[in-house]
């Protein structure tokens, strides 16, 4: 019998149970911890940075005593998870876990440890943008489960304004999937201990809960490490100027998307909502047709009319992110044998075929033309 773990989420602000299957958790690794992180943007490429550093990870137990750290663990690719331990000096639970971003941005779409007593919990990347974070679709799924989350942004460059996050994780499971007393967005978010962000460069201490339950202290990671002073920072919502997404999910909402203060991503069309999200400025254009012909999106040349004419030049990527089965016609991409399921660089040629209906599926070709 497969095992289920009930774990607190949220959606559109209201705090619910998302099941995750046994499979979404790494394996048990004696003496320490085994951390899983997925990240968002189900992709080969194209949409930079959603892949990057895998984050460094520093564990603390309930009284905050530091456990033990990984650090400088690598790449992780697009649409892929990343599976590390955490050595520990005993097999005490590892119940706060401190995330440090690397130098390249990465969206996290969700998090799973398993400690050296079996014990798993998680912690999906809704809490990102729920707590006031830079998110995205992430467009992947929680393993063995129907549910897509968004994912948040980390990065130490500056690209991204969070350079880390804590979290306790026992306040994010439930042992009786119902939800707990207590558990809503103002206090999961906004108590420092459940989780937090972290803005200052190489965050190296947590706030943990004292005996009381209401007070927190503070612990720190003995060792600091090497990073660098000074952070750049850019605008996070011009951090994919020329890509779009076409989807016609009902969970990828465009008034959802431009009405944040804090997404940031590739531009958005939405075939259900007829409208488009251009995230620059994050304003929203209706679908282009009979009656509506300027100061929209035309579908058909993957381009924003203003004034009558295009309003930038073309998408150097577009992503297709539709429903299995269905189709979606563009004149440019037909008129040059293009399968409009494709993302391509340019309206005449591509490079590559990465088909998101069929997953895990990447066809290369080489380029074609007319």
């Amino acid at each position: 019998m497969t095992t289920i773990i009930d774990i607190i989420g949220v959606v559109s602000g209201v705090v619910g149970i998302i099941q995750f299957a046994q499979d979404a958790f790494p394996q048990k690794q004696k003496p320490g911890s085994s951390v899983r992180i997925a990240v968002g943007l189900d992709a080969s490429g194209g949409l930079d940075n959603a892949g990057g550093n895998v984050p460094g990870v520093a564990l603390f137990n309930e009284v905050g005593g530091f456990l033990g750290q990984s650090q400088k663990n690598g790449q992780v690719q697009d649409g892929n998870f990343a599976d590390l331990t955490v050595t520990q000096s005993s097999g005490q639970q590892a119940t706060y876990g401190l995330f440090q971003a690397g130098h390249d941005a990465v969206c996290i779409a969700y998090t799973t440890i398993t400690w050296p007593d079996g014990n798993q919990y998680a912690l999906t990347g809704d809490w990102g943008e729920a707590c006031g974070g830079s998110w995205y679709y992430s467009n992947i799924y929680v393993q063995s489960s129907g549910y897509k989350p968004k994912c948040m942004w980390i990065d130490a460059d500056g690209n991204q304004p969070q350079t880390g996050f804590q979290v306790h994780f026992p306040e994010f499971r439930s042992d009786s999937s119902t939800m707990p007393a207590g558990k809503d967005v103002k206090t999961l978010c906004n108590s420092k201990a459940p989780f937090q962000y972290f803005t200052t460069a190489g965050p190296q201490t947590i706030d943990y809960w004292n005996a009381d339950g209401k007070t927190t202290s503070q612990s720190t990671v003995p060792s600091k490490r090497d990073v660098g002073s000074q952070i750049n920072r850019r605008a996070a919502a011009a951090a994919r100027p020329s890509a779009i997404v076409i989807t016609n999910g009902t969970d990828h909402s465009v008034k959802e998307l431009c009405g944040s203060k804090t997404s940031s991503g590739p531009d958005l069309f939405n075939l259900i909502e007829r409208s488009s999200c251009r995230m620059s400025d994050k304003t929203i254009f209706p679908q282009c047709d009979a009656t509506v012909k300027d100061n929209c999106f035309n579908v058909d040349s993957t381009q924003l009319i203003v004034g009558g004419k295009a309003a930038r030049s073309p998408y150097e990527v577009v992503w297709d992110w539709k429903t299995a089965g269905k189709t979606f016609t563009s004149k440019v991409a037909t008129s040059a044998k293009i399968a409009a399921r494709e993302p391509y660089a340019k309206p005449q040629e591509y490079n590559n075929i990465i088909d998101w209906s069929v997953a895990g599926k990447v066809d290369i070709e080489p380029v074609k033309s007319t």
